[in-house]
């Protein structure tokens, strides 16, 4: 389990201490939450092989990340006219609802599209006012200021396909220049209706 302490950064809770949040506040608040499981692995490493590049690069180490270390990834935009994404496979539960949460920060490119599938169950976000531009018909998305420009954006959808897609990307496909993107930590992909505290 995780929780942000006082400096502002998601740290590891220890067993059987109550962790005190101060998520938006220089007040804490006991964070109360179901056991969850994040079904996306690697979700501190975009470079890693289990997500899948598509027309993008991925720059390991690139920025600081919501812990304070310098483990944050800079997902790069490949020079190709098409969508530049990476995407995890996992597998889904029949007739299970899911949530896809992901921390993303503006870099060059200033939204990032979030989706459980193919974008049939997506919204896409603005890093730079912190708010949701879209989302799709039978979803639900949230954005949260996280600081440092860093944002947890999330979608939830009772029916989702197969996949965790993150794009970086503007519209449905447009020119990459092998030099443009953004920054990406902290993947996560939960059966609920609602996304909890991060859990690596």
């Amino acid at each position: 389990a995780t929780r942000v302490n006082s400096a502002g950064l998601i740290e590891a809770s220890a067993i059987n201490v109550p962790r005190l949040d101060y998520l938006g506040s220089t007040c804490p608040r006991l964070l109360l939450e179901p056991q969850r499981t994040n079904s996306a692995t690697y979700s501190e490493q975009f470079d890693n092989a289990a997500w899948t590049k598509s027309n993008s690069t991925i720059t390991a180490n690139a920025a600081v990340s919501p812990n304070g270390t310098t483990s944050a990834d800079k997902i790069v935009e490949t020079a190709t006219t098409s969508g530049h994404s990476a995407y995890e496979a996992i597998s889904v539960t029949n007739g299970a609802t899911y949530t896809l949460s992901v921390f993303a920060k503006a870099a060059e490119r200033t939204r990032v599209w979030v989706d459980l599938y193919g974008g049939t169950n997506a919204a896409v976000f603005d890093l730079i006012t912190g708010t949701i531009i879209a989302t799709s018909a039978g979803s639900t998305s949230k954005i949260e200021n996280f600081g440092n420009g860093w944002y947890r954006c999330s979608v939830y959808d009772a029916t989702p396909g197969t996949d965790v897609r993150i794009y970086a990307r503007n519209g449905a496909s447009f020119a990459g220049n092998n030099v443009n993107g953004f920054f990406l930590w902290g993947g996560q992909a939960e059966i609920a209706a609602n996304a909890t505290s991060y859990i690596p």
